[in-house]
C-alpha cells in the first residue's frame, strides 16, 4: 500500500515555535528603531521647504496577515501576538500644519492610510491632538490619522516638547485654545479598549494587566519627556485609571517650565554660550551652530524678555551666530547651498532683534557696540526680513560687525573675520 505524506498542520508545532512565526509574519523588521535619533533644531531650520507626503519616513515592514485568516484558533494566537509585540499607537491630529511636524522629525511612521488606521482595532493607546478648529474636526475627522510602533512612543514624546516650544509652530500655538472640557482638550491620551473600537472578536482577548503594564510604561516616558502642557485628559479602564494623586502629579509635572528657577536656568544657557565660542574658536563652527541654535530656541520660549541677563545672553547668541555664519559665506562646505545659509544669517538676525529693540539695556555693557555696529545689526535684520541682499554684501556687513571694538567682550578675537 503507498504511503500516503501526512499535510502539515501549524498546530502540531510546539506553541513557542508557532509563537516564532507569527513574530516573524506580523512584527516589523525592516527597520533598526535604535538608529533613530531626534533631529538638531539646526537641522529642522535647513529642511524647512514645501512638505512633500514623500519625504515622511514611512517605514519598510513586511507584515503579512494572511495567517490571521488560517482559523479561529490561529487568528487568537497570532493576534495576539502581534499586539504585544508591537504594540501600536494610533495617532490623530485635526491640524493642517501637521504635515511639517512629520517631515521635520522624521518620525519612523507604520502607515499613512486614514482608512487602514481606523479599520484597525489592536491599539493599545491612542493619542488626539486637537487645535482651535475643533468644528472643522468634528464635521471631517482628523486631518491625519496614522499609526506607529511602541519603540518610538519616546521619540514622539521628544517631538511633541520640542514642537510646544516653538512658537513658529502655528499648529502646536492653537493646541494652546482649549474649547470645550474633556473630549477637545489639546491632548488626550486614550487607553480604554472600548473608546479604540477593540471588541472581543473571536475569542481574543487582551489581558487586563497587560494594557495595566503598557500603560504605566507610557505615562512615565510621557511625564518625563513632555514639558509645557497646562492641558491634558487620560481616558482608561476603571482598574487602571491613576489614582487622583498620581494624576496631579503626572499633570503638574508635564505643565513644568524650565526657567521657573531662573537664575539656575540662565546659569546654565550661559555655561553652554561659553562651550559654543569654545568650539567656534577651535574651528568647529557647525558644531557650535548646532549649539547656539539650540539655545535660541530655548530662549524663544521664555516669556521672559525684559529681564537684562536675557537681553544679553540673546545680544551674545547672535553675534556668535554671526560669527559661525561669516565662516561658511567665505568657504561654503559643499553640500551647504546658499538658501541654507541664508537660513542661518535669517536666525541670527531674528535673535538680535531684540538685542536691538532694548538699546538702552545694551548700554550695561563694559564697551557697548556703537551706533555703526547697531545699524548694522539693523540692516542684517532688514536682510532676514527680505532674503534679498547678495551674500557678499552680508558678509562684508557681518565683518564690520564683527571688527568693532565693542564686541570683543562678547566675541573673542574677530580678526580672522576683518
Amino acid at each position: 500500500m503507498a504511503s500516503h505524506q501526512q499535510p502539515f498542520r501549524l498546530m502540531h508545532l510546539p506553541r513557542e515555535i508557532r509563537n516564532l512565526i507569527y513574530q516573524h509574519m506580523l512584527c516589523p523588521s525592516g527597520y533598526d528603531r535604535h538608529e533613530y535619533t531626534l533631529p538638531s533644531p539646526l537641522s529642522q531650520l535647513l529642511r524647512q521647504k514645501p512638505q512633500s507626503p514623500d519625504e515622511i519616513n514611512q517605514i519598510s515592514h513586511s507584515i503579512n496577515n494572511a495567517i490571521l485568516r488560517a482559523s479561529r484558533t490561529v487568528y487568537a494566537e497570532a493576534y495576539e501576538i502581534m499586539v504585544k509585540t508591537n504594540r501600536f499607537i494610533r495617532i490623530q491630529s485635526n491640524s493642517s500644519g501637521f504635515s511639517w511636524f512629520l517631515v521635520t522629525s522624521q518620525l519612523p511612521v507604520l502607515t499613512l492610510d486614514r482608512g487602514k488606521t481606523a479599520q484597525f482595532r489592536g491599539y493599545v493607546m491612542n493619542v488626539q491632538m486637537n487645535t482651535a478648529d475643533v468644528i472643522e474636526a468634528d464635521k471631517f475627522g482628523a486631518l491625519f490619522d496614522f499609526m506607529i510602533l511602541a519603540n518610538d512612543w519616546d521619540a514622539f514624546c521628544r517631538i511633541y516638547r520640542r514642537m510646544r516650544s516653538m512658537k513658529n509652530a502655528g499648529w502646536a500655538q492653537k493646541m494652546n485654545v482649549r474649547r470645550k472640557p474633556e473630549k477637545h482638550t489639546p491632548l488626550r491620551l486614550v487607553f480604554d479598549p472600548c473608546s479604540l473600537g477593540r471588541k472581543k472578536n473571536q475569542g481574543v482577548i487582551i489581558p487586563k494587566d497587560f494594557l495595566a503594564k503598557t500603560q504605566a510604561e507610557f505615562l512615565d516616558t510621557f511625564q518625563n519627556r513632555v514639558r509645557y502642557l497646562h492641558s491634558l485628559s487620560i481616558t482608561s479602564p476603571q482598574n487602571t485609571t491613576p489614582s487622583s494623586n498620581d494624576y496631579k502629579a503626572l499633570r503638574e509635572r508635564v505643565a513644568l517650565v524650565p526657567w521657573q528657577d531662573f537664575p539656575k536656568w540662565i546659569s546654565s544657557l550661559e555655561a553652554r554660550c561659553t562651550a559654543a565660542e569654545q568650539l567656534r574658536t577651535q574651528g568647529h563652527a557647525l558644531k557650535a551652530v548646532e549649539i547656539l541654535y539650540d539655545i535660541r530656541i530655548t530662549l524663544h520660549e521664555t516669556p521672559n524678555h525684559d529681564e537684562v541677563s536675557l537681553i544679553k545672553l540673546h545680544f551674545r547668541l547672535a553675534m556668535n551666530m554671526a560669527h559661525c555664519y561669516a565662516v561658511y559665506v567665505k568657504s561654503p562646505p559643499s553640500d551647504f547651498d546658499t538658501v541654507a545659509l541664508r537660513r542661518l544669517v535669517v536666525s541670527a538676525s531674528q535673535v538680535v532683534q531684540l538685542a536691538v529693540d532694548k538699546h538702552a539695556v545694551l548700554q550695561d555693557f563694559p564697551d557697548p557696540p556703537g551706533p555703526d555696529a547697531l545699524a548694522v545689526l539693523s540692516g542684517i535684520i532688514d536682510l532676514g526680513q527680505s532674503h534679498h541682499l547678495p551674500l557678499e554684501q552680508c558678509c562684508c556687513g557681518l565683518q564690520r560687525v564683527l571688527s568693532e571694538g565693542g564686541y570683543c567682550v562678547i566675541c573673542v578675537d574677530p580678526s580672522p573675520y576683518s
